[in-house]
């Protein structure tokens, strides 16, 4: 994934996740926040 950016926004509820593709192209994604492990929440 060269050039790839991402940036979270990790909430009590809900983490928004963000990536912009070398071209320019914006996706994003909401999933259920995890507070036992926040890092689970992003990867999965």
């Amino acid at each position: 994934m060269k050039g790839w950016r991402l940036a979270s926004d990790i909430g009590g509820t809900f983490t928004d996740i963000a990536f912009i593709a070398e071209d320019g192209l914006l996706s994003t994604i909401k999933v259920p926040s995890t507070p036992q492990n926040y890092a689970s929440g992003v990867i999965e």
